[in-house]
C-alpha cells in the first residue's frame, strides 16, 4: 500500500497495488527469483507510487514553481 496524506486539509489518496515478481525485456518476460531483485522491483514500483500520490496532493500551483 502506497499513501499520502495532507495533514492541514485532510485529504489522503492511498492505494493497494500488487507487483508480479516478472520483469519484461526485449519481448519475453523473465521471472524474478533473487530476493535482492525482487525487493528492487517492489521498493521502486512502490516509490513511483507514492511519488505520484504526493504531486496529486500538492496544489498544482505549488508544483508548476519548480
Amino acid at each position: 500500500m502506497a499513501y499520502a496524506w495532507d495533514l492541514e486539509t485532510n485529504v489522503r489518496q492511498e492505494k493497494v497495488f500488487t507487483v508480479k515478481h516478472s520483469r519484461k525485456a526485449k519481448g519475453s518476460i523473465t521471472k524474478l527469483d533473487d530476493p535482492r531483485d525482487i525487493y528492487e522491483l517492489v521498493a521502486n514500483n512502490g516509490a513511483r507510487r507514492l511519488r505520484s500520490y504526493i504531486l496529486g496532493i500538492i496544489p498544482g500551483d505549488i508544483v508548476e514553481q519548480q
